[in-house]
């Protein structure tokens, strides 16, 4: 009979520490889901509306945000492709030391090359069109600030800037 007590007394043991950890994993598991509901209902969300970079929302993800996706096809792309242009032209022009001004510098070459890419264009051929218009045209190393210019009626310049009054505005006729 000593060994049935023994036996028994084992077995209620076993099963008050098994239902003890039960418990405990039941209540980390509630603990933990009730955290991410919490964690969730504490997100901020913003509206961001433009390309990133591809590893860009998985790398969030890792750090517990949620970025919902969208994928362009061409002709959304490639209007994406010319506002992060503009964007990141913009952020050339802010960068206050050298190292930002190497990595924004940096990321106008990165959507240069996927408009590239999108396109199907050849460096090559883009590299000697930019060379013919450099031997034709100059380059912008002589720093020539225009502020305003005056022309005839009907020629180029006329035209070109009659083309684009918001861009070249009138001021004397």
């Amino acid at each position: 009979m000593k060994i049935s007590k023994f036996f028994l007394s084992f077995m209620v043991c076993g099963i008050v520490v098994g239902y003890y950890f039960y418990g405990m994993s039941q209540t980390q598991h509630v603990d933990e889901s009730f955290t991410r509901q919490t964690a969730q209902s504490k997100m901020r969300k913003f509206v961001h509306n433009k390309l990133w970079r591809d590893k860009g929302p998985a790398r969030m993800e890792a750090t517990g945000s949620i970025v919902h996706v969208t994928i362009l096809d061409d002709e959304q792309y490639n209007k994406q492709l010319g506002l992060k242009l503009l964007e990141e032209a913009h952020e050339v022009c802010g960068a206050q030391t050298k190292e930002d001004l190497i990595s924004e510098v940096g990321d106008v070459l990165e959507v240069l090359d996927c408009i590239i890419a999108l396109h199907d264009l050849s460096r090559d051929e883009i590299e000697n069109l930019r060379t013919e218009k450099r031997e034709e045209r100059g380059s912008l190393l002589e720093r020539k600030f225009v502020t305003t210019t005056e022309s005839i009626p009907g020629t180029f310049l006329d035209v070109y800037c009659s083309k684009d009054p918001d861009k070249y505005q009138l001021i004397a006729s």
